[in-house]
């Protein structure tokens, strides 16, 4: 039941993944599977709360049940992840105004924003540049989507690993669309140092 990679388009499973609780539950999982118990002794919320957060995880199809543990002689269901690795690319084609969207974007960009003038290699940011940041993201991944969806369901890959992949679909993506190469190099020297 378990793949290693799955790229998640659907802004509502996104919405799902993204809210803060059960994104701690998925990086817990993303180390050992566990019980209902365990999750709230770590995350030291009540047990009803968590139960909660699972249920929207389950029916998402984001963690299945993985088997069962006794505890004091009561079986308990053991949660795992559906995959190793979520890539959570929104729908880009439809959709495109909603919250979710827009809050997905609205982090990735600021994330990176931040990241890059930390690094001193971005000239500034400000909301034009996140602008300009947001419009490439949104045509690289355009471009490396028809690569993504053909990742084997047998290949492994970590966090760090999916990210390594992405970072080497979109080079190529520039290397060897000519459009997206030359808009690639007018962003890059428009804001990058």
């Amino acid at each position: 039941m378990r793949q290693e990679v799955k790229v998640i388009r659907d802004p509502e499973i996104i919405e799902i993944a993204l809210e803060e609780t059960r994104r701690k539950i998925l990086s817990l999982l993303s180390v050992s599977n566990m019980t209902v118990s365990q999750l709230v002794d770590i995350l030291e919320k009540d047990q009803s709360t968590v139960y909660r957060h699972i249920e929207k995880l389950l029916a998402a199809e984001l963690i299945y049940v993985a088997g069962e543990r006794k505890k004091s002689h009561i079986p308990e269901k053991v949660y795992a992840r559906t995959a190793g690795v979520f890539i959570l690319s929104p729908d880009l084609e439809e959709k495109k105004d909603s919250h979710v969207h827009l809050q997905f974007r609205k982090q990735q960009v600021e994330n990176l924003g931040k990241i890059f003038y930390g690094m001193g290699i971005l000239k500034g940011y400000n909301e034009e540049v996140g602008e300009n940041l947001l419009r490439f993201i949104e045509r690289s991944e355009i471009q490396i989507a028809p690569l993504l969806e053909k990742i084997p369901s047998d290949v492994s890959l970590s966090p760090q690993g999916a990210w390594r992949l992405k970072t080497i679909l979109i080079l190529y993506a520039i290397m060897h669309d000519r459009n997206f190469h030359e808009e690639a190099m007018k962003f890059f020297d428009q804001n990058f140092v």
